[in-house]
């Protein structure tokens, strides 16, 4: 059966103002500037000298920052190069088994603007311990509610797969936030990590202090928080292209919990190929902010999917033109007209009551589906 659907666009409070983007810099202390993106939208702090750690992470439509605050401190003696020390905080890649207080001290090749993004070019002669040159590009493009990271990585000898680790430490409220994690069922060990069990395979919603350290092998290469307190906003962090199969084949998440702090990391990790000398790789993460959207199901393309009873709810992190998406269930199926997206509005569709195994394609092509929520105490 094909069906086609009336759209219904309901525009929540809070949508987004842009303006143009901008690139401005303060210095933290000699030499260690702290960088700030702002497109209206989103405004993003980074500090080079702190392996280009994202510091500050504002929402402004609604003023909500979602970065705990930072306590930097500059190291400086007569023999060694100046270094930065912090509690940790924020955002960044780091290799497996790194210290959380060890950073890289990038140095800034490039910082610029046009119509289209704000972008911050960052260089690096070592990976951490790794023999490898570092380039790493920071991009808040205009008009969204994304920043796009991306990795160039040049071997200088022939090594061994590094596991990358990326570690987001961040807060949608001043109580520890639930994360909602895609994850597979009863997943063997991964780099000798033991996977939690879970019955069957779906987006678990890990609101519990048990296990204090979660590990699990992702259904999909991204990994989502939202507030505690019930507030609407989700923070994902995807992991694009190879990176995010590799993620997905091999990888796993991790979220450490604190019993008496409002923490709950969010960690990904997986390995990069053997290289040899001269080699180069790349992958690219985004973090991507659904102002409206209470929960995720899956994230396609720039697109945040929900599903909340028979609603499906469909956000985009960037100015979406309109299309057409592509529906299908249990006997059933349907071409939904898109309107055009800004970040801050969202779009519901209303399915047959117990329409079951649903999945779509948006306009440009990229796939989603529908997992079952997961709502118990993982083994």
């Amino acid at each position: 059966m094909k069906r086609i659907i009336a759209l219904v666009l309901i525009l929540c409070g809070g949508v987004a103002v842009s303006a143009a983007p901008q690139i401005t810099s303060q210095e933290l202390a000699p030499e260690t500037p702290e960088y700030t993106l702002d497109n209206g939208v989103l405004q993003v702090k980074c500090i080079p000298a702190a392996s280009g750690l994202i510091t500050g992470f504002k929402y402004l439509p609604e003023q909500r920052q979602m970065i705990f605050p930072h306590k930097f401190t500059l190291v400086q003696d007569d023999l060694l190069p100046s270094r930065v020390s912090m509690r940790p905080c924020g955002m960044r890649e780091l290799a497996n088994r790194t210290k959380m207080e060890y950073f890289i001290g990038y140095r800034v090749k490039d910082a610029r603007t046009t119509p289209a993004a704000a972008v911050l070019k960052l260089y690096s002669r070592a990976f951490y311990r790794h023999n490898m040159i570092a380039d790493k590009t920071v991009t808040l493009p205009a008009d969204s509610s994304k920043i796009s990271v991306r990795m160039d990585l040049t071997s200088q000898v022939k090594t061994e797969p590094v596991i990358f680790w990326i570690n987001a430490l961040a807060n949608l409220d001043t109580t520890r936030d639930t994360t909602l994690v895609p994850v597979q069922k009863n997943a063997a060990p991964r780099y000798k990590y033991s996977m939690n069990v879970f019955d069957t395979s779906g987006i678990y919603v890990d609101k519990f202090i048990i296990p204090q350290t979660l590990f699990a092998a992702p259904l999909k290469p991204w990994y989502g928080r939202i507030s505690s307190q019930g507030k609407p906003g989700v923070l994902v962090l995807v992991v694009r292209g190879d990176a995010g199969k590799r993620l997905v084949e091999h990888g796993f998440i991790c979220g450490w919990k604190s019993e008496i702090m409002p923490i709950h990391t969010t960690e990904l990790r997986f390995a990069g190929p053997e290289m040899d000398k001269g080699d180069k790789w790349s992958f690219e993460y985004d973090y991507i902010y659904f102002a409206k959207l209470q929960q995720l199901r899956d994230v396609a393309g720039d697109y945040g999917i929900d599903l909340q009873g028979n609603t499906l709810h469909i956000a985009s992190a960037v100015v979406a033109a309109p299309g057409t998406m592509k529906l299908t269930w249990d006997g059933g199926a349907a071409e939904v007209a898109l309107p055009a997206l800004k970040p801050g509005e969202v779009f519901k569709y209303e399915l047959p009551a117990g329409a079951k195994n649903i999945s779509g394609t948006m306009p440009g092509g990229e796939k989603f589906d529908i997992p079952v929520l997961l709502t118990e105490q993982c083994k």
